[in-house]
């Protein structure tokens, strides 16, 4: 993902940047929410300060989701963007993503299926997946992509959808950053509310990490296209043999009744050492894998990797494959049409004394693990590490590991990130996606 992808990770925002931080950390039994911006006229110790969460451009000062008390938790602020927090994040966000994607009125205008980038936000706690409309109880333009989106994350951590329209919708949250992110950026946004706890314990972020990291990883592959993406299939299982390449997908098992995952399985995919977005024809080598049967919604597709016979337009390149480690990238379309997000394969071919080269495949993905590795320190932020006072940037470079080692190990809690192998390589498309993860107390 790192090659063509671009994430900027703001680790500290709301009460955590710098001086609420300070308050809730300090003294606890007040549950600290706001900053401390004392110019709002609450003449409380305990109850001054602005809600950055109420603070955001888009439906700002809805009465039904912030309140204008200045004492108040969810205390909006004195006009929109007027805390440095939120104005920082917001022009962060408009430079990010592209402006030609944004709607003239989006409360009744689709993003459409084009639409670029990610925006993910984090906050703690209850055990939710969040998504527009959060201003009100109302369903969004884009609500089929955004429900199957919801969907898709519950499926790896079966947290509860407080979602328009659901039962478990728990109150409005008027001028907060997930609406103002889709609202005025037109972006896929979507937030989750960590653990069960306002100050959860260290020793439960192994578990929270282990059941949350899918679904974030899963929210990055389809962040070049997410409302389109987000409806296809997905690739539930590629495993390989000698010679040989078995795919499992499905439109519908991780879709949990969402009508975009309906169709079934038209046909899947397989590219060598390029990604589908990058492929051209004639120049790079693909497969169109056979059809083996279907249960339960689950299609199996199979092909025998055969270098000499790949579907490549120039006869004259069909000569095999050099030696080394190399990738197979699969991708699924379903009978509607939609593609789902790539899944991946290493795979590594031997040379033989005496003939071509063998291939040697292995089961290992093409995890990186110093994504997901990072991931595994910054949920554990508040506690187990340091401030990071400035967004980290990724982008233009691919960092893998062994993908053998064990990427969910515990987060060090010696103020340092875990020492990591990296092998840089060339930049292919660079594809933006922002995954902005938001440290808050409570949304």
């Amino acid at each position: 993902m790192l090659i063509s992808s671009l994430f900027i990770i703001i680790t500290c925002d709301n009460a955590h940047l710098p001086d609420g931080r300070y308050v809730a950390e300090n003294d606890k039994g007040i549950y600290w929410r706001k900053n401390l911006n004392d110019e709002g006229g609450c003449s409380s110790d305990e109850d001054y300060g602005v809600d950055i969460n109420r603070n955001f451009d888009f439906k700002w000062g809805d009465k039904e989701g912030a309140s204008n008390d200045p004492c108040d938790s969810d205390y909006h602020g004195p006009f929109p963007e007027s805390e440095p927090e939120t104005k920082a994040v917001s022009q962060y966000a408009r430079d990010l993503f592209p402006e030609g994607q944004r709607r003239s009125d989006p409360l009744n205008q689709a993003a459409g299926e084009d639409t670029i980038g990610m925006y993910v936000d984090i906050h703690a706690s209850g055990g939710y997946i969040y998504f527009p409309w959060g201003h009100e109880n109302k369903r969004s333009p884009d609500d089929d992509a955004l429900q199957a989106l919801g969907r898709k994350i519950q499926y790896y951590n079966n947290y509860d959808l407080w979602a328009p329209g659901s039962p478990d919708f728990q109150y409005t949250a008027a001028g907060d950053a997930s609406d103002y992110m889709y609202g005025a950026l037109s972006t896929a946004s979507f937030g989750l509310e960590l653990g069960e706890d306002f100050y959860e314990s260290c020793n439960n972020f192994p578990e929270i990490v282990r059941i949350n990291l899918p679904g974030l990883l899963y929210a990055a592959k389809i962040s070049k296209q997410p409302f389109s993406l987000v409806k296809g299939p997905d690739i539930v299982e590629i495993f390989s043999g000698e010679m040989v390449v078995s795919v499992q997908a499905s439109d519908s098992q991780r879709a949990a009744g969402q009508s975009t995952g309906d169709q079934g399985v038209s046909s899947v995919q397989l590219y060598q050492d390029v990604h589908p977005d990058d492929y051209q024809l004639g120049r790079d080598t693909t497969w169109t894998m056979s059809l083996k049967g279907s249960n339960s919604g689950v299609y199996t597709f199979e092909t025998e990797i055969n270098f000499d016979a790949a579907e490549i337009a120039v006869p004259s390149q069909r000569q095999g494959i050099s030696s080394g480690r190399h990738i197979l990238y699969a991708q699924a379309k379903d009978s509607d049409g939609y593609k789902g997000p790539v899944s991946s394969l290493f795979f590594d071919v031997e040379k033989s004394d005496t003939s071509s080269p063998t291939p040697r495949p292995t089961r290992f993905p093409t995890r990186n693990v110093s994504s997901i590795l990072l991931y595994r320190c910054i949920l554990s932020l508040h506690t187990c590490l340091p401030l990071t006072p400035s967004p980290l940037l990724f982008s233009q470079q691919d960092f893998q590991l062994d993908s053998r080692q064990d990427f969910l190990q515990d987060c060090p809690h010696h103020h340092q990130l875990p020492q990591l192998k990296l092998q840089s390589h060339p930049s292919q498309s660079l594809r933006q996606v922002a995954l902005l993860q938001n440290f808050r107390q409570i949304r």
